[in-house]
């Protein structure tokens, strides 16, 4: 009969001492401390899901649902970006998906950008008190 034992480390055993009794306690009360603030967070996910279920509903409404979905939109990824600050205090980098926004800029066909659109005596300066 063949007995399949898991590798045992060379070296002395080994023993538990008063320092490290207090470690795994510290340990364990973080983690208890961590499932609840999990828990405590997981219960925000359902609002998140209603609130994007009535914003993808409602986006063909001209103003509300134009002015509802982004909004959701951002809450959502607020959520998620607090779920990967999380995990990257654990350890576990997370890397954001997301493309950068991007640049708001007018440009003429030639590449030069345009002059500014306004162009006002108080836009200019030129129309400071005296």
């Amino acid at each position: 009969m063949v007995v399949l034992v898991p590798p045992i480390p060379p070296g002395p055993p080994r023993t538990m001492r008063a320092m490290e009794t207090w470690t795994w306690v510290r340990d364990g009360l973080r983690a208890i401390a961590g499932g609840v603030y999990a828990v405590g967070l997981s219960v925000t996910n359902l609002p998140l899901l209603a609130m994007s279920l009535v914003a993808l509903a409602l986006s063909p409404v001209p103003f509300l649902g134009l002015a509802l979905l982004p909004w959701v939109t951002n809450l959502v990824r607020m959520r998620a970006n607090l779920e990967r600050r999380l995990a990257a205090r654990a350890g576990i980098a997370i890397a954001r998906p997301y493309e950068p926004p991007p640049e708001f800029t007018i440009q003429n066909p030639n590449g030069v950008p345009p002059a500014p659109i306004f162009r006002t005596p108080h836009a200019t300066g030129a129309c400071r008190p005296r």
